[in-house]
């Protein structure tokens, strides 16, 4: 109980969308809004990205449990300098992906398909399947829809719906 206010927020930064409600609600409840727990999402996946081969407890803990209240807005900034940081990386990525997508469709199905070889940066920010979730999220509509990712060894899908991967 004593630690409860602390991690209140926790639970809906995990989620990139979708959060259900309790968990955006006990976020709201410690002075995160929507937007905050957005950057906080942000610069923890961009952190995590470059710091995986270093100890980064720190750091998150800095990121996750700093206070959005704080008069000076000095807690609150690394976050949101760091998730900055993470849109212009995932925003270039994906203006350059989504212009060589492939849009089809079959059946009742779109597809939007990328050869993630020649369009994705394998050892740079963002990795691919963030890269794919995004395009995913940025493409689909009230419809049924698969992003497909495909490289010399490697398949990747992101669908609406569930998907007999066979049948793919």
């Amino acid at each position: 109980d004593e630690v409860r206010e602390d991690l209140g927020h926790l639970p809906a930064v995990s989620y990139w969308e979708g959060a259900p409600d309790a968990y955006l609600d006990l976020a709201e409840e410690g002075g995160f809004d929507a937007d905050r727990v957005a950057e906080i999402r942000g610069a923890v996946a961009l952190e995590a990205y470059y710091q995986s081969y270093e100890d980064k407890r720190e750091l998150i803990t800095d990121l996750l449990w700093a206070d959005p209240d704080a008069e000076d807005g000095a807690d609150g900034g690394l976050a949101s300098h760091v998730s900055e940081q993470f849109r212009v990386k995932l925003d270039d990525e994906v203006e350059t992906a989504e212009a060589n997508l492939d849009l089809r469709g079959e059946d009742d199905v779109r597809f939007a398909v990328i050869d993630t070889d020649a369009f994705t940066h394998r050892y740079d920010f963002p990795p691919t399947t963030l890269l794919l979730d995004e395009l995913h999220r940025r493409n689909r509509e009230d419809e049924r829809f698969v992003t497909v990712g495909l490289g010399m060894d490697e398949l990747f899908l992101r669908s609406t719906e569930p998907l007999d991967v066979r049948s793919v």
